[in-house]
C-alpha cells in the first residue's frame, strides 16, 4: 500500500461485486437444498425491484462521480483525489451501499432467507476486507484532507 512506492493503490483484493454476488449464489443453493419461510412471493418480488433498482442507480451514479473526477473506480488502481460530492456527500461508500440494496432486492426477488441471512458475513467481508483498506489506503495518501472527509461524511449514510 505504499503511496509513494511502487503501489498506489489499496492493494490487491477480491473483487467486492465478486462478494455480494457469492453470498447471493450460496443463499440461493443453501435455499434450494433446504428452503426457509420468507414473505410471500409477490410482495417481496415487488419489494425487490424497487430496492434493487435503487440499489443499482446509487452505485452507478457513485461510479459517475468518479469517473468525472478522473479518479479509480477500481480500489487496485490509484485514486488520484478525495471525491466529496454527487453520493459522496452522503456516504463515503456509496457504490457499497448500492451493491449491499441491490444484494437486498435480488435476495427479495428469489425469495432466498438464506441469502438475506448471509447479507451479515458479507458486510464484514466487505467492511474489512475492502473498507478497511481502502480508508488506510487514502489516509496515507491524502492525509489531512482525508482525515477531514471522514470526520464530516459516514461510512454508510
Amino acid at each position: 500500500m505504499e503511496t509513494g512506492g511502487k503501489e498506489d493503490s489499496a492493494g490487491k483484493m477480491v473483487p467486492p461485486p465478486a462478494v455480494y454476488v457469492a453470498g447471493v449464489l450460496l443463499g440461493y443453493s443453501l435455499d434450494w437444498l433446504y428452503r426457509l419461510p420468507f414473505l410471500p412471493a409477490l410482495p417481496s418480488q415487488i419489494l425487490g425491484i424497487i430496492v434493487a433498482l435503487a440499489g443499482f442507480l446509487l452505485w452507478v451514479s457513485a461510479i459517475r462521480t468518479l469517473r468525472k473526477h478522473g479518479t479509480a473506480i477500481n480500489p487496485t488502481k490509484p485514486t488520484t483525489r478525495v471525491v466529496s460530492d454527487g453520493p459522496y456527500r452522503f456516504g463515503r461508500n456509496p457504490m457499497y451501499l448500492g451493491l449491499t440494496l441491490l444484494y437486498l432486492g435480488v435476495t427479495f426477488l428469489v425469495t432466498s432467507l438464506w441469502a438475506l441471512l448471509l447479507l451479515v458475513p458479507v458486510l464484514g467481508i466487505i467492511n474489512w476486507h475492502a473498507i478497511a483498506r481502502e480508508e488506510r489506503y487514502l489516509e496515507a495518501k491524502f492525509g489531512e484532507e482525508y482525515r477531514n472527509y471522514r470526520h464530516r461524511v459516514r461510512k454508510w449514510l
